[in-house]
């Protein structure tokens, strides 16, 4: 059985401790949040690339970045083209579903039938 070396300690504290550092410190600099407006969506006053990184990250998880290669090797391109089609999808819905949802002012998809039922 293989152990990890006191190098690999001293990085995975090193990223733990920087992780955790920022954290505490935004959470002393940044003050109390008021509304879960605020806390989720920025008081909607975030740029692009803050929001762009988000989405990213969520999208993009450690799952698929282990299953993508074994995929591509028995699939091939059907991977290339299943993300082409990703591509066109996400910019019909930047342009046709992101605007009326965005006038709505809602943090959540499921909010929609409650806001349009009322």
């Amino acid at each position: 059985m293989a152990f990890l070396k006191p190098e690999d300690y001293f990085v995975l504290v090193l990223t733990i401790g920087a992780t955790l550092g920022v954290g505490l410190y935004q959470s002393f600099k940044g003050g109390k949040r008021r509304t879960t407006a605020e806390y989720l969506v920025g008081s909607r006053n975030m740029s692009a690339l803050p929001v762009a990184i988000s989405l990213m990250v969520s999208y993009e998880s450690g799952i698929m970045m282990l299953g993508v290669p074994s995929e591509v090797y028995i699939y091939g391109m059907q991977w290339f083209l299943s993300n082409l089609g990703h591509f066109f999808a996400d910019l019909i819905n930047l342009h046709i579903f992101v605007p009326p949802l965005k006038k709505l002012e809602i943090t959540s998809i499921y909010e929609v039938s409650k806001t349009t039922c009322n």
